[in-house]
């Protein structure tokens, strides 16, 4: 086409202003395809008009027509086909939204649920604080189930700003926590609980000596504070946990052992060694989150089994909420365990380890009194005791790993012949020489009084108690709940008439094991 040529455009809103070229168009068309219609005739403008050009001129105005129509609408009331309404509301049907999205909360769909509740919240009068307040609260529970913490904390503010009182703040602080923990950002979280704490009650605090000491700065992880009275809440936490461990206390028991955890705990240095582990743990825990730890599949996995455990062991603790244990039971199970609570003989000695056999003899040739073993040890040998004369710190108990040597049945079975305020006949051979002892005490064994032991009686009749209690809600559910073990598969049952369908509660039919307490001493 020569550059001179121009395509003249058709005006379809005045027909005697349209012209129809009356000159043959001899422009070169070899570079471009050719549209073709049908055969017999080619597509083309005439040079001349014809009776024949109308129905292409009426068929362009149909085109033209309908093009508006898709593009106008044909009447803005009426929807296209391929739209399909955006929200439940806009369907016209009347849904009553809070029990649709309680629905699918109960199904485990919290983004449709969250969906359904946004619906909820844009329909409810701007009058109505208290429930608009209340659902987006649950709204920003949702979000946070289907991981949309950055939206959550949107709902969460937008909460804030219709005045809920002090518990609903409660929740919602730690809920704006738990979302910005969840994003890594743990500097701008402590900026948001630094204006949180700007409320007219916390302007009053840090007037009296009390409040100041409670508000005095412990440790720092970036920008974020812990106070003394952090470290109070996190220590009675703790100390929570470890009463939780400890099923069938009573009232006044529970308070009892709490008060004497808490004394333990109470001294500077234990409060140092809290603070260090908790601040060692919080930073651990800060820098996994920033890596995305949290999202590594193995992590994943690992949280979903301690979700699983923590679910069943709290089964395990409502059903042990009901046991109770008494003064006498703990007396009752103390008497029939008496050789798990016996103290053992022992002896305290000193020690000197010698280089060789002959070194250790020509030392013995010398001792005739504690002072020589102590000069000698001084002196000569080569266990770290010999800063202290070769004096070890506790008393020996036959069949304990004996400092800076371990087992020794030999130097147990010495010190046995010998008497007090003798030493050991002959050298004995130890890890990296030939090691003599001074007996300086023989303790005999004995059976302490129950008052001496009855934190560790409490807490091994509570063991069993439990272990014995989840064995029965075991056996329980799983006739509740059908379950057949096969044992057959792994064992050798032949010979046995034995029913693998039987109930696992039928101490006769189904071998089961009953797990063993890694911290008892005996049965």
């Amino acid at each position: 086409m020569t550059s001179d040529a121009r395509v003249q455009p058709l005006n379809f809103t005045d027909k005697s202003e349209t012209r129809i070229p009356t000159e043959p168009r001899t422009d070169s068309m070899d570079s471009k395809p050719k549209l073709d219609l049908p055969p017999r005739q080619e597509l083309g403008l005439r040079p001349q008009p014809s009776t024949r050009s109308w129905p292409l001129f009426l068929i362009i105005l149909l085109l033209a027509a309908v093009l508006a129509f898709e593009i106008l609408g044909w009447n803005a009331g009426t929807p296209k086909l391929a739209q399909e309404p955006t929200s439940i509301a806009a369907s016209g049907d009347d849904i009553p939204l809070k029990d649709l999205s309680a629905r699918l909360q109960r199904n485990n769909l919290p983004g449709a649920a969250a969906q359904v509740l946004e619906e909820r919240l844009e329909a409810l009068e701007p009058a109505a604080r208290e429930e608009r307040r209340k659902t987006l609260v649950t709204l920003a529970t949702l979000l946070m189930r289907a991981e949309r913490h950055e939206e959550a904390i949107v709902r969460l503010f937008q909460a804030e700003y219709l005045g809920p009182d002090s518990e609903q703040q409660t929740l919602i602080d730690r809920k704006v926590r738990e979302c910005m923990e969840k994003l890594g950002r743990h500097d701008e979280l402590s900026y948001e609980l630094a204006d949180r704490s700007q409320s007219p009650e916390a302007r009053k605090k840090g007037t009296s000596p009390g409040d100041e000491a409670a508000g005095r700065i412990v440790a720092r992880i970036g920008v974020e504070t812990i106070t003394a009275s952090d470290l109070d809440a996190m220590i009675a936490e703790q100390v929570e946990l470890q009463l939780d461990s400890m099923p069938g206390l009573g009232g006044e028991q529970r308070e009892g052992y709490r008060t004497q955890i808490l004394q333990g705990l109470k001294s500077p240095q234990r409060r140092l060694e809290t603070l260090q582990q908790i601040v060692a743990q919080r930073t651990l825990y800060r820098e996994g989150m920033e890596r995305r730890i949290d999202r590594q599949e193995g992590i994943q996995r690992e949280l979903e089994k301690a979700r699983e455990s923590l679910i069943a062991r709290q089964v395990v603790l409502e059903a042990l909420s009901g046991v109770s244990i008494s003064d006498g039971d703990v007396q009752l199970f103390f008497q029939a365990e008496q050789a798990r609570y016996a103290v053992p003989a022992g002896a305290r000695v000193r020690l000197a380890v010698l280089e060789s056999e002959e070194a250790a003899l020509e030392a013995l040739t010398g001792i005739q009194t504690e002072e020589d073993f102590t000069r000698v040890a001084s002196e000569k040998s080569l266990h770290p005791s010999k800063e202290n004369g070769g004096l070890l710190p506790e008393a020996l108990i036959p069949g304990a790993a004996i400092p800076g040597l371990g087992a020794n049945p030999a130097l147990d079975e010495a010190i046995a012949a010998s008497e007090a305020g003798k030493a050991t006949a002959k050298p004995v051979a130890v890890n990296g020489g030939h090691a003599i002892v001074w007996i300086v005490e023989k303790t005999p064994g004995r059976m302490p009084a129950i008052d001496e032991v009855r934190d560790q009686v409490l807490q091994d009749y509570s063991r069993r108690k439990e272990m014995e209690k989840q064995q029965e809600l075991i056996q329980e559910l799983f006739k509740k709940h059908a379950v057949t073990i096969h044992a057959e598969a792994f064992l050798d049952l032949s010979g046995l008439e034995q029913s693998s369908d039987a109930a696992p509660s039928d101490p006769g039919t189904t071998p089961t094991k009953t797990p063993v307490d890694p911290n008892a001493k005996g049965n």
